[in-house]
């Protein structure tokens, strides 16, 4: 909070000084030393105010700065799809959703496909979108951004299959599922914030060679912009 001078004690105390000067002073002081001594209290209460000013507005700036994004890592977050049933992740809270009749989730995981939480996929606002480009490197929300809502498992905003979405699959005899670089996902969340999101690995615990490793858990991380903003650092 910014804390102004106190004006008030400062013009009493000028006020004692000019009443004592003039005391010490014969009645036929001339009057030009009376309006000199008005005129400078007047000077240094201005000064004062200026001062009160500057800091305020120093004070108020720094609020209005947008706050940094947060960067946040999931680890093996569960696609099995038991029961056919998807995983669904609120991005703004970092949690999994069990209703997924709530606009509280973004994105819903099922093996190698992710719906998102609008349209024919859920009763949410979500948008999102498939970028090309360099994780590191998109500093803020693009502006030629496609966003696309929810258009259920037939037309889902994030394309799935190999090559045409999020991963590669290498077919036999490995059958392996492999992210492939430069494809983010961008989500415009149900709160009205963004995320940037990298899918790392679709293997339980990361591992470098997935070999027999269990599929469909999902490490992933995304930076999240803090509210109302558009920056990704």
């Amino acid at each position: 909070m910014c804390r102004p001078y106190p004006a008030a004690a400062g013009t009493a105390e000028l006020n004692f000084a000019f009443d004592h000067e003039m005391a010490s002073h014969e009645t036929t002081q001339p009057r030009f030393l009376h309006t000199s001594m008005r005129r400078n209290a007047f000077h240094i209460l201005a000064l004062l105010l200026v001062v009160t000013l500057v800091g305020c507005d120093s004070s108020t700036s720094s609020l209005d700065e947008e706050l940094p994004a947060r960067l946040i890592l999931i680890e093996d977050l569960d696609a099995t799809g038991e029961d056919g049933h998807f995983t669904f992740f609120d991005l703004d809270d970092s949690t999994t959703v069990t209703d997924s009749t709530s606009e509280a989730w973004d994105l819903a995981f099922m093996a190698t496909t992710i719906l998102v939480n609008s349209g024919q996929s859920g009763p949410g606002m979500a948008r999102a979108a498939l970028y090309e480009g360099v994780f590191d490197e998109i500093l803020s929300v693009p502006d030629d951004v496609d966003w696309k809502t929810g258009g259920g498992l037939a037309d889902p905003a994030i394309p799935t299959g190999s090559d045409e979405g999020w991963y590669h699959y290498s077919g036999p005899p490995n059958h392996l599922i492999t992210p492939i670089p430069g494809r983010v996902i961008l989500v415009r969340t149900s709160e009205g914030n963004y995320a940037k999101l990298r899918i790392l690995s679709y293997y339980l615990g990361a591992p470098v060679e997935p070999g027999t490793t269990d599929s469909r858990y999902y490490t992933f991380e995304y930076a999240l912009t803090a509210e109302g903003g558009t920056s990704f650092e």
